[in-house]
């Protein structure tokens, strides 16, 4: 089935991905107070790609936090894995320097993330080793809740790919691993509308996602791509509900 063959898929991307992730974290060592202090230009997300091998403060919003493994929490700034897809990585053995939860800490957070920008597999990319590297400078929108404004069919979404709505359908397939769990309303199909929830999230949903399987729900958020396949990044249980 469909569903089953990418589950395990995107399972052995993650596995493999964060494996490499993880080397390459380990190889880039603590920084210096004044490595992370030291004076450097402010860009945007955008540009990351243009200066690397340089220390700069990149800004921007942090759209998507997730977990590889044990080893790994990779912070996005482009969720849709277009071009750039830059990211910010943590691994496991400086997680005690950070707060409790501080993978929810920074998402969906205006930031500015400094350090030196190195590119993996292509894309740039900073490797955080302390707190301090990273400033919070502002929350990016309150979380979305479902409701009658902005409906749309879930076939309707692709036509409005960067636009908030609530998207409303039936979940005709569950696909959970430990990496992600999509909610499909037509498992069969690469170009219909799906739902994605990461495993930071997944404290959110005690009871599981079986629940929604067969239910006609609702789901709020930004509509974004991935492939030319429109979905939302749920990042809280509230964005999602059955449908009255």
């Amino acid at each position: 089935m469909k569903s089953a063959k990418w589950a395990g898929v995107v399972a052995a991307v993650a596995l493999l991905g964060g494996i490499g992730y993880w080397m390459f974290a380990q190889m880039s060592g603590r920084p210096s107070a004044s490595r992370v202090a030291e004076s450097s230009a402010v860009i945007s997300w955008e540009e990351a790609g243009g200066f690397i091998g340089q220390t700069r403060t990149v800004e921007g919003t942090i759209e998507l936090v997730f977990r590889v493994g044990q080893n790994l929490t990779v912070l996005k700034f482009n969720p849709g894995g277009g071009d750039p897809d830059v990211s910010a990585v943590i691994s496991s053995d400086v997680y005690d320097l950070f707060p409790a939860g501080f993978d929810k800490l920074y998402q969906c957070k205006k930031v500015r993330v400094t350090g030196e920008i190195k590119t993996y597999r292509d894309q740039p990319q900073i490797v955080v080793r302390s707190p301090s590297q990273i400033q919070i400078l502002a929350d990016a929108a309150a979380q979305y809740v479902p409701g009658s404004e902005n409906l749309i069919p879930y076939k309707d979404a692709g036509r409005y790919v960067g636009q908030i709505k609530t998207v409303e359908g039936v979940v005709r397939g569950v696909n959970n691993d430990n990496f992600s769990t999509h909610f499909e309303f037509e498992p069969d199909s690469r170009s219909a509308f799906y739902v994605v929830i990461f495993n930071t999230a997944y404290d959110e949903f005690p009871g599981g996602f079986e629940k929604y399987r067969d239910k006609k729900v609702q789901v709020a958020g930004k509509i974004r791509t991935h492939r030319s396949q429109p979905k939302i990044i749920v990042l809280h249980a509230s964005e999602i509900r059955i449908a009255p």
